[in-house]
């Protein structure tokens, strides 16, 4: 894949969606989300500081992500949870360590911190379960079974 087509905007993150037929960019300037066939750019939205982790959930208009700052709207600390259709912010749960890793369901949210893992209720963001774990580098791998 070309990335030169993002020019300065410092790929930080690549995943795709539950059914890989979107692809989803996380950069210094913010989050770009493609379709694979035809690969066309359907999502372009810039955010304060970048976004360090994305994901978006099956093929919707909902985008879960994580900032690229230590301070500010979107740090690195706060998992966002982003409607496209509104342009705005549908829910936020903010950690004290910083985010390494999410993956998400139609049922459930889980974030990686670099201690614990979290698992919450996506309709409601209610905390359903917490592990604490060994370090987790920012490449924390997990898969669903």
């Amino acid at each position: 894949m070309d990335f030169t087509k993002f020019g300065d905007n410092n790929l930080l993150y690549t995943s795709f969606n539950q059914t890989n037929d979107c692809v989803i960019f996380g950069t210094k300037t913010g989050f770009y989300v493609y379709t694979i066939e035809p690969f066309k750019k359907i999502i372009a939205r810039k955010i304060p500081g970048g976004v360090k982790i994305a994901t978006m959930l099956y093929k919707s208009n909902i985008v879960i992500f994580v900032g690229n700052v230590d301070k500010g709207l979107y740090p690195k600390k706060k998992l966002i949870i982003w409607d496209d259709h509104k342009r705005s912010v549908i829910g936020e749960i903010l950690f004290k360590n910083e985010i390494v890793n999410i993956k998400v369901t139609k049922q459930i949210i889980i974030v990686v911190t670099e201690k614990k893992i979290y698992i919450y209720n996506f309709e409601n963001l209610n905390l359903i379960d917490r592990k604490s774990t060994r370090l987790n580098s920012s490449h924390a791998n997990i898969s669903y079974a």
